[in-house]
């Protein structure tokens, strides 16, 4: 999908729209939209990290003469409610406070409903920018109620969107006509929304009765939900009395910067962040898509907390840089002992240029990380003079021209009569045969460490070889990059140990797509596991997926070694393909893989393919929100703006350690081979291809 139009208006500024666990039963599913550790963040891990540092349970609680309500104090104890806390909202005579407390099934719920009476994490003192993800400085916003400061309400837990109305901006006006009542439901509570409007070119503030209107929509949706989110919405949802011109200081200086926008927010590390697009390709703007971008905010602050905790080793590859293609080599850090770490870590964003999304590239594409073999030894050809490639030249027959629209034949124009034009004329050509470039045998160190053949070839111009031709043949790790917009991925790849973990330089080549900027860091960390991968042993890939994708699989026979600890099935899966197809497949369709271990089934399937809002559903997983395409749309084991998540299973229950074991693998649409259809329709879209490395991998 193409970057979306600007929505522009003459109001002084230009506005935009802008793993898995295994059992010894006889079969095993693995569906992959299942929270698993290699997001680098589970659900429950994202719960606690963003309730860590809320408020301070007390344990002596239950010691302590209740404070007002007993009830409520009861109720916000039980919750790990802090006397302050509890004493203050329990005694208040504000009955939202109580409504609060009792009517709360968590912490996190508590805490966003009381809002403004917990103390938080403290105001960054700056220095203060107003481009993106610069550090936001106090946000003075003129409300109904009174000036409402930022630093004085700061927690550093929640996140503020600021929306913005002007007289004929048909992109807000058509927000409102979607569901007030979904949008909050969709919502997370831990976030403030501000509705501003922007004088006209008159000078005029014309907008203010679209706010009033808004205020009036709010307070109807307000009554048809429970109390608890009524009292929650009623602290959050602000209304300026008057224009954003008019309230000046950080807030306009960030609208100006960005060049206009129809909403932006403060995240809840501070930072100013861009709002994505609040639609879905062909349809009409959403409230509820605020909601999708919140949850995204809370899914980075969760990570960052969590990578925070780590003790990681930071190894960089490459920081801020042009991102097409890089090959980068490295090795453990002096005083690294590998054997202390049981976890690695890719670490990899792709930024826009001036963080603004419509510096990002339009389309979503896949990315790849690969393990490259070292080339063995200098290269001693470097300046060894050598025959370089000639290319073939085709023999061309001469063909006379003709002088104008006479029948008299020409090569020139000096050859017709009353200077005429000599037309047609083809000179001809003598063929020359090509010549291939000279080469040399060279050797480079494959993954497993021993010396392979391959060659060194003459440079264009013959004044020497180029280095060992040494291919990059295990995939890393593999993302979909975003439509039109920015993101981060912190992608656990533990298995890459067994070759990462040797001593001795390395090479990664990063086939970063689209991606214009790429920071690519290795995190090492130990999670307490007690484990560490030893070796792997390489399966299956895939193919064009079609009536003979099955043909090619042949058993294999593994031998795992007696003394191994645990052993893990390991596989990196995504269908592509689209639109030519009746079945969609395989980016919309269910496919399944089957894998066999000594007579148990191991089966990943996707349930997510081809619903409206299944990578939606996965913004906690990673999924980037609000892309300028259509990002919400379920797919075959990937999403754009996210990491294909790999399939990890521990089948170690399955196999027979000290024997030869025997795996088979397979893959199925609803139940048997997929057999191809035409869709029988006119589309640029392409047949059915699954894109798989497999491996097991061994633990000690």
């Amino acid at each position: 999908m193409g970057w979306q139009a600007r929505l522009s208006i003459l109001v002084g500024l230009s506005l935009a729209a802008c793993g898995e666990t295994a059992t010894t039963a006889s079969s095993v599913t693995i569906t992959s939209d299942s929270a698993t550790a290699d997001s680098g963040l589970d659900a429950a891990a994202a719960d606690a990290a963003t309730d860590a540092g809320d408020i301070t349970a007390d344990t002596s609680s239950d010691s302590v003469e209740p404070i007002g309500d007993p009830a409520c104090w009861s109720a916000c104890t039980k919750l790990g409610g802090s006397v302050a806390v509890c004493g203050q909202a329990c005694a208040s005579n504000d009955s939202c406070d109580q409504v609060c407390v009792t009517t709360a099934t968590t912490l996190g719920e508590m805490r966003d409903c009381l809002g403004n009476g917990l103390t938080g994490k403290a105001f960054l003192p700056g220095p203060y920018g107003s481009d993106w993800r610069s550090t936001a400085g106090d946000v003075m916003f003129t409300t109904e109620e009174g000036d409402w400061s930022l630093q004085d309400h700061w927690t550093g837990r929640d996140n503020y969107v600021f929306l913005f109305e002007a007289a004929g901006f048909t992109y807000a006006d058509q927000l409102w006509k979607s569901s007030v009542k979904t949008w909050l439901k969709g919502t997370p509570g831990n976030v403030h929304f501000f509705f501003a409007t922007l004088l006209d070119k008159t000078g005029s503030n014309s907008a203010q009765v679209r706010v009033d209107a808004i205020h009036t929509a709010v307070d109807k949706a307000l009554q048809t939900l429970d109390e608890r989110s009524k009292c929650l919405w009623q602290r959050r949802i602000h209304y300026g009395s008057v224009s954003a011109n008019e309230m000046g200081g950080p807030l306009l200086d960030a609208l100006k910067a960005s060049g206009g926008q129809a909403a932006m927010g403060i995240d809840q590390l501070q930072n100013w962040r861009q709002v994505g697009l609040l639609q879905t390709v062909g349809g009409a703007p959403e409230l509820k898509m605020l909601g999708y971008q919140v949850r995204g905010w809370n899914f980075e602050a969760a990570r960052e907390a969590q990578l925070a905790a780590q003790k990681a080793v930071i190894i960089p590859l490459h920081s801020w840089l042009n991102g097409s293609h890089f090959t980068a080599d490295f090795e453990l850090p002096a005083g690294v002992d590998i054997s202390q770490y049981d976890t690695l870590q890719f670490d990899v964003a792709g930024w826009c240029k001036d963080h603004k999304d419509e510096n990002c590239s339009e389309w979503d594409s896949t990315a790849f990380a690969r393990l490259c073999e070292m080339p063995l030894g200098p290269n001693a050809d470097a300046a060894t003079k050598c025959q370089q490639q000639v290319g073939e030249v085709v023999e061309v027959k001469e063909v006379l021209g003709l002088c104008g629209d006479t029948t008299a034949t020409c090569k020139l124009d000096a050859e017709c009569a009353d200077g005429g034009a000599c037309k047609g004329f083809v000179a001809a050509v003598a063929p020359v045969k090509g010549i291939a470039a000279d080469t040399k045998v060279c050797q480079c160190s494959d993954v497993d460490g021993k010396p392979v053949d391959h060659k060194r070839t003459c440079k264009g111009d013959g004044s020497g070889y180029g280095d060992c031709e040494c291919p990059c043949p295990v995939e890393l790790g593999r993302w979909i990059t975003p439509y039109h917009r920015e993101g981060r991925w912190v992608s656990d790849a533990t298995p890459a140990l067994t070759w990462l973990g040797k001593p001795g330089k390395h090479r990664i080549s990063f086939d970063a797509s689209n991606l214009p900027m790429v920071d690519f860091f290795v995190r090492l960390s130990n999670q307490g596991s007690g484990l560490r991968p030893v070796q792997s042993v390489e399966l299956f890939h895939g193919g064009g997926f079609n009536q003979d994708y099955n043909k090619k699989y042949k058993p294999l026979t593994v031998n795992v070694p007696a003394d191994v600890k645990k052993v893990e099935l390991y596989a990196i899966i995504s269908g592509h393909g689209w639109g030519a197809e009746a079945a969609n497949c395989a980016e919309f369709c269910n496919h399944t893989h089957h894998f066999g271990i000594n007579g148990t089934d191991f089966v990943k399937e996707h349930p997510l393919a081809g619903t409206a809002w299944g990578c939606a559903d996965q913004i906690e997983l990673g999924a980037l929100p609000d892309q300028f395409g259509t990002w919400q749309l379920g797919r075959g084991g990937w999403c754009p703006g996210m990491d294909v998540k790999p399939m990890r299973v521990d089948v170690t229950a399955a196999v027979q350690p000290g024997k030869d074991n025997t795996l088979t693998y397979k893959a199925l649409f609803n139940g048997a081979e997929y057999q191809p259809a035409s869709s029988g329709q006119q589309t640029n879209g392409f047949g059915a291809v699954i894109e798989m490395s497999s491996w097991l991998v061994f633990y000690k």
